[in-house]
């Protein structure tokens, strides 16, 4: 049987903590993170003051809210997240991910999580410069056993 990633991989991949701990193995930032159901803990992770900043009103919560806002377009990612990131995916055995962080106004990158069967459908045609991104063209060349180098 053929698959991008397998099916195993995906279930351990679906386990938020264990992303967590992986990516800070591999390198990469990851947020400070408290897992529980004492409300006196979670209130005392809040009093941190940690807050989150968005570009508009109703993307402050969600993102995928304030659709019409939103740019994308293709970045060089900078090297150390670049290896971090090659060294989770081959730490938890997967081949695609899609794959969720913050870039903080000091230009650090925080992992928040990997998606292994995450969506890209609308990525395809959505950047700014009108390129597009081919990621199904590499999806389909990697199961019909197409090598592409890493770019």
């Amino acid at each position: 049987m053929l698959w991008v990633n397998h099916p195993a991989r995906l279930a351990d991949a679906a386990y938020k903590p264990v992303q967590l701990a992986t990516a800070a193995r591999c390198g990469l930032n990851v947020p400070e993170t408290a897992i529980t159901n004492d409300p006196d803990v979670v209130r005392q992770f809040v009093k941190g003051g940690k807050t989150v900043h968005a570009s508009s009103a109703t993307a402050y919560i969600d993102w995928r809210t304030d659709y019409d806002s939103l740019n994308y377009r293709l970045i060089e990612s900078p090297p150390d997240v670049v290896e971090g990131v090659r060294s989770l995916m081959t730490s938890m055995s997967l081949v695609y991910g899609s794959l969720d962080f913050v870039v903080q106004p000091d230009g650090t990158w925080t992992f928040l999580e990997i998606n292994a069967g995450g969506q890209y459908g609308w990525l395809e045609d959505a950047l700014e410069d009108g390129r597009g991104a081919p990621l199904t063209d590499q999806l389909a060349d990697l199961l019909a056993g197409v090598h592409h180098e890493h770019r």
